[in-house]
């Protein structure tokens, strides 16, 4: 949101008419004057009576109080005579100024701050906060990452720590246990057929090795060193990601598959496959039960030693 301070703006115009000059004359000036009552930002350009500009005369020059005579030296902007005509000179003066004010839901402190401007293709798909931080995807990035951090105590700054120049995960999806960060998405020039998680560490922001991951290289951008729910189809699109805090277990849930798959969350090794009907939306609570939203209920699950859940009965009423 940017505050103008401004004064009247003046709109001087002259009628002028001239002959083109003779072969002889190398070039002919036509005098005009014009007053301002302060001084003033001006710019000054040549009109045909229809209101086309042949010729800009000055832009943003700064003026004083009073009149002022300059010149037209009879040509266009391509510097050839313009014909034989009557012409209006317009000026345009003020005194506009403009006062940076963040922009509604973006509270960051300039126009522009490089990587540090909290900005993206798209708005924020998914974050999780551990200590002062929080993580965030910003799904299809056009040629930047899609996921940043930010300190909670600046949330003005956005700290890229992925590199620039390549379309990898449109991340949808964030979850942390405190040490590691799981992103899940899609690979935003495969047509919506490549869906996978991989992840990365909170103590160095580099990616997190998994013994049961494998490599995937995106279409438009780099290798993944090591990714776990690897689906190569429309039917692989996530619909909810959550990780246990103290537990072992990282949950993703595919509503078009009618599945939430277990994961240990640190091998990387599919433990469990469960059916919903439509799962999506996952979260764990702060006792590591989970929360599973499946179609339009929404259910508390314990998580069993071995990953299978059970359920608690608990389905807060009158939630849509």
């Amino acid at each position: 949101m940017i505050s103008k301070r401004f004064s009247a703006i003046l709109w001087l115009l002259l009628c002028l008419s001239f002959v083109r000059p003779t072969s002889a004359q190398q070039k002919r000036n036509f005098p005009f004057t014009f007053n301002l009552n302060n001084s003033a930002r001006t710019s000054a350009g040549v009109f045909t009576k229809d209101g086309i500009l042949i010729r800009t005369l000055w832009s943003g020059v700064n003026f004083p109080a009073g009149t002022h005579v300059k010149n037209w030296d009879g040509l266009d902007d391509q510097g050839q005579q313009a014909p034989t005509a009557s012409y209006d000179i317009r000026l345009l003066s003020n005194n506009v100024s403009y006062t940076w004010e963040g922009v509604i839901g973006n509270s960051s402190f300039g126009v522009s701050q490089g990587n540090a401007l909290q900005r993206g293709f798209l708005r924020i798909q998914g974050m999780a906060i551990t200590g002062n931080t929080a993580y965030y995807g910003i799904g299809y990035a056009e040629g930047n990452p899609s996921q940043a951090k930010f300190d909670l105590a600046r949330p003005q700054f956005r700290n890229e720590f992925t590199p620039k120049g390549s379309t990898d995960q449109a991340t949808l999806f964030v979850a942390t246990d405190g040490m590691t960060v799981y992103w899940a998405g899609y690979d935003g020039y495969d047509n919506g057929n490549k869906w996978f998680v991989y992840a990365t560490r909170t103590s160095d922001d580099k990616e997190q090795n998994f013994a049961n991951g494998q490599p995937l290289k995106m279409v438009m951008g780099g290798t993944y060193s090591s990714c776990i729910d690897v689906i190569n189809n429309a039917e692989g699109v996530i619909t909810g990601l959550a990780v246990q805090k103290n537990g072992r277990y990282l949950f993703v849930s595919h509503k078009k598959r009618h599945e939430i798959r277990v994961f240990d969350k640190s091998s990387g090794a599919l433990v469990q496959t469960l059916f919903f009907n439509d799962a999506a939306g996952l979260t764990v609570d702060g006792q590591d039960n989970l929360w599973v939203i499946n179609g339009t209920t929404l259910r508390k699950y314990a998580v069993q030693a071995n990953g299978s859940l059970t359920d608690l009965n608990l389905a807060p009423a009158g939630l849509e």
